[in-house]
């Protein structure tokens, strides 16, 4: 629930920063003339429309600390989707089996949805064989920002287990 006010404080900012610059661009073209209104306008789409996100086009990295660089390619991925306000987090474990026993390789984890005011990063992350399934830990960073300026920042914890493929 806060989350979603939190959106709604940015949404309600944003409109109204747009309509004082509406307004601002309509006094300028009464008082000075069309052409400094102009001017004025491509001021603001210029600066309104600068990329602002930090984030970067690279794929995800592996999350767990401890892998060992010398474990075999993983025969089996799982996917997995936890809800996060109006975000989702997608985890995909990779694993390998050996005499039957699951032993994880690589977790990988992406942020994907509408969170408007918020940004979630995924830090560390580590797996742990409980059986047929996955134990995953992941910790993310959670940080709130007013109109893209980030505010606060938390870090949580989330833990669950991922189902793995049943054998054929």
């Amino acid at each position: 629930m806060l989350n979603l006010l939190w959106s709604a404080l940015n949404l309600g900012l944003l409109l109204g920063f747009l309509y004082l610059s509406f307004r601002a661009v309509h006094l300028l073209k009464q008082h000075v003339g069309l052409g400094a209104a102009a001017v004025f306008g491509i001021f603001l789409l210029t600066m309104g429309s600068k990329a602002r996100s930090t984030a970067t086009s690279a794929p995800p990295q592996n999350l767990m600390a401890g892998a060992r660089p010398g474990a075999p390619l993983g025969d089996g991925s799982a996917l997995y989707s936890v809800p996060l306000g109006f975000t989702t987090l997608q985890l995909v474990a990779e694993y390998y089996k050996t005499a039957g026993a699951v032993r994880p390789r690589g977790l990988y984890a992406t942020v994907d949805g509408i969170g408007l005011g918020h940004r979630w990063q995924p830090l560390a992350g580590s797996l742990q064989p409980q059986g047929r399934q996955l134990r995953y830990s992941l910790a993310l960073n959670h940080t709130w920002c007013l109109l893209g300026t980030p505010v606060f920042s938390s870090v949580s914890e989330l833990e669950g287990l991922i189902p793995t493929a049943k054998p054929l």
